[in-house]
């Protein structure tokens, strides 16, 4: 880190919304220079001292990365002068600022502060005029002074913005009472950063407050690991090593919390412990579990004549040459009003999503289609020539309150819903669904129960096919046209726990390539993706072809693999930077954060196809859609020629390239191989270690998330709220 001290000649950019700046600062020590990050209420003639560090751009050379800052106000007449007629106080013009300053003089900012009523003796201001200099100075200092104290703790100039923008005049009072809330209110504040603004406050080790915040961090932890809830015992003792404080102290602090109902405790006989919620996700899952209890208790709502009728004249249709499976799941939609649709590829899933929407299209029943995801939304889209929706868009959700317009209040207006992709619905997704479905709806969840489970808490698809309550149909008969793909039989036979067929042509579908080497599996994933799938198939190596990696670590991870595909596949160009990385214009990159207002989501992949600097902006192109980035959003998007396999949940690919090695050994699972072949449409490359990919298949650890919806959908427990 570094110190500068110098006076803003020139605000280039600047973010209104967090205040990211580029600016040209000239420097006491080391002359004019650029500096970049979060200057608050900053404008050209302040004089700044700056904590950051310097670092070199490839086209414009040293600029300095600002950390922290805090303005220096002028002392000399001119300055306080140029200071008071700068857009940073209103009320102030260029007039009235030189008759304060030279009335005034070194003590003016004194007078602001200590004695604002001796500025009614100023000529040119009257009530008016003085009661809007007093009210917007009060604010200017009271803004940066809370700004300053945030930073004095150890919060950094952007997060002391948004703490700010948050709390307005009560920052403060509310950080110096409670830092730890910041945890819940601030993304990007996770308990380490307010544990130490706690320590530099002075709250003590084991104060109630801080174990209290520990368990609630905690749990908020686990749920990112999928767990819903937690055994009590192994919550406390996780809790007690992460904080070096006595369980007893834990305990002390959990049975506080179980009082205040921020959490709640269930005793499970499958954990032979009670099993610890925070509270809203306790609600979630009985919520769900009741819904669900009470769709399968109700009369069927398609089972009318007219209904029937339409579904036997799709069974009897000679010529559409259904098999037995989807025959079965048609005749289900007559007698179930929830209804569990699983199998692998090639297996029809998807058309038998065509044939419910013409029977219910045909008979006027409102139909709605989802998806957890945008991506598994737009593919549902495309194969069935129905709009689908994510659950997000279908619920109408409000990404600036976090509200969702449909619920129990305004339910959805739909007799029939299908949701594809189910096995990626997390616990709290999936009660914002039933929360607003009328009564009367059908609900179908449609997915593969043997891919990877989602990633946010729950496995909700697994959770109610092994209660055993709701008609579940599985799909294992591969299709004819299918049984040609060696990608789908392969598929299934890693399902099956058998070694896929690794002898293979370069005319195959699926190809496996033996590499033993980590560097030798890079150099051929480039060669396949620079040289050989264009010439060779015409495949365009940015829109057709995916790579997808088991981890983000090591030379065939996904962070590595994504340099070496840029410098190969776009090398020109200046780099645009970002916390997330390294950017060009030609980049292909993926979004990695929901953005409602950009209607882009998590997930989507698109190609950076433009960089403007002087307005700070870039542009992406997502499916044939140009959006706007404003610099600091960068951050919302990573390289993607390369990818993780769980970030391919619920996409397809024409290509798909696998590297599977020995260094990926702590991720290698079925599930996990599995799910990344069935991302592949027309070619699947597995390169790596036959070892490698026997000790995936063969590794069918269960993914223990905990989670008690099957036993509750079970009648295994009753608890309620």
């Amino acid at each position: 880190m570094s110190i500068l001290t110098g006076t803003i000649e020139k605000i280039i950019f600047r973010n209104d919304n967090d205040y990211y700046t580029v600016a040209l600062l000239s420097s006491e020590s080391d002359g004019l220079l650029t500096v970049t990050g979060n200057l608050y209420k900053v404008n050209t003639g302040d004089r700044l001292e700056l904590e950051g560090s310097f670092y070199e751009h490839p086209k414009y050379g040293t600029q300095f990365k600002i950390k922290n800052f805090k303005t220096i106000l002028p002392e000399t007449t001119d300055k306080i002068e140029h200071y008071l007629a700068s857009n940073l106080l209103k009320g102030v013009g260029s007039h009235l600022a030189k008759r304060i300053a030279q009335k005034f003089g070194a003590d003016t900012f004194d007078i602001l502060d200590n004695n604002i009523e001796a500025l009614k003796n100023i000529k040119g201001i009257g009530k008016k005029r003085f009661d809007q200099i007093s009210s917007n100075w009060e604010k200017l200092k009271e803004s940066r002074e809370a700004v300053f104290f945030l930073q004095s703790i150890g919060l950094s100039t952007s997060q002391a913005i948004k703490v700010y923008d948050l709390y307005g005049k009560t920052a403060k009072n509310k950080i110096e009472k409670n830092p730890y809330q910041l945890i819940d209110d601030i993304d990007g504040i996770g308990f380490k950063t307010a544990d130490k603004l706690a320590f530099n406050l002075g709250f003590s080790y084991d104060a109630g407050i801080r174990i209290k915040a520990a368990i609630e961090f905690k749990l908020k932890e686990l749920g990112n690991e999928g767990h819903v809830c937690f055994p009590k015992n192994k919550l406390i003792m996780q809790c007690s090593g992460m904080l070096k404080i006595n369980p007893d102290e834990i305990e002390f602090a959990l049975d506080s919390l179980l009082e205040e109902r921020r959490l709640k405790s269930t005793f499970s006989e499958k954990y032979n412990d009670n099993c610890i919620y925070l509270y809203n996700m306790f609600l979630a899952e009985v919520i769900i579990s009741n819904k669900i209890k009470s769709m399968t208790r109700a009369l069927p709502v398609f089972d009318m004549p007219n209904v029937r009728l339409e579904v036997n004249n799709i069974i009897n249709n000679s010529d559409l040459n259904l098999s037995g499976q989807q025959i079965n799941a048609l005749k289900a939609t007559l007698k179930s009003n929830l209804l569990v649709i699983t199998g692998g590829p090639g297996t029809g899933k998807t058309t038998l999503i065509k044939y419910l929407i013409d029977i219910y299209k045909e008979l006027n029943f409102d139909i709605a289609l989802c998806a957890p995801t945008g991506r598994a939304a737009k593919r549902m889209s495309l194969t069935t020539n129905f709009e689908a929706k994510t659950i997000h868009r279908l619920l109408e959700y409000s990404p600036h309150d976090g509200s969702f317009n449909k619920n129990s209040e305004n339910l959805l207006d739909a007799d029939l819903v299908i949701v594809d992709e189910a096995s990626m619905l997390d616990m709290i997704l999936f009660y914002r669904l039933l929360d607003a479905l009328k009564e009367n709806t059908v609900l179908i969840l449609v997915g593969d129960v043997d891919q990877i489970p989602p990633i946010g808490p729950g496995n909700i698809l697994k959770d109610i096919i092994s209660s055993h309550i709701v008609e579940t149909l599985i799909f294992n008969k591969i299709f004819r046209q299918a049984e040609g793909s060696q990608i789908i039989l392969n598929a299934h036979k890693i399902n099956n726990g058998k070694l896929p067929d690794l002898i293979s042509s370069e005319e195959d579908d699926f190809i496996y390539i033996r590499s033993t080497n980590e560097e030798r599996t890079v150099n051929t994933i480039l060669k396949l993706c620079g040289e050989y799938l264009p010439s060779k198939f015409g495949f365009n190596p940015f829109d057709d072809v995916q790579v997808l990696s088991p981890m983000y670590k090591g030379k065939s991870g996904v962070t590595n693999l994504n340099s070496k595909l840029q410098y190969k596949l776009n090398g020109e160009g200046e780099f645009i930077e970002g916390t997330s990385g390294k950017f060009k214009t030609g980049d292909k990159v993926m979004q990695i954060v929901n953005n409602y207002d950009k209607d882009v989501f998590n997930g989507d992949i698109g190609k950076l196809i433009n960089y403007d600097r002087n307005s700070q902006q870039l542009i992406i192109d997502f499916y044939g859609r140009p959006v706007k980035y404003d610099l600091p959003e960068i951050d919302e998007i990573t390289l993607a020629y390369a990818i993780s396999i769980h970030k391919s949940q619920g996409s397809e690919y024409p290509v798909v390239i696998i590297p599977i090695l020995k260094s990926h050994s702590i991720m290698l699972q079925r599930k996990l191989l599995y799910t990344a072949i069935t991302r592949g449409k027309q070619k699947v490359y597995l390169i790596g270690e036959e070892d490698s990919i026997k000790r995936a298949v063969n590794n069918t650890k269960p993914d223990d998330r905990k989670t008690l919806l099957s036993d509750r959908l079970a009648d295994k427990i009753s608890d309620t709220f």
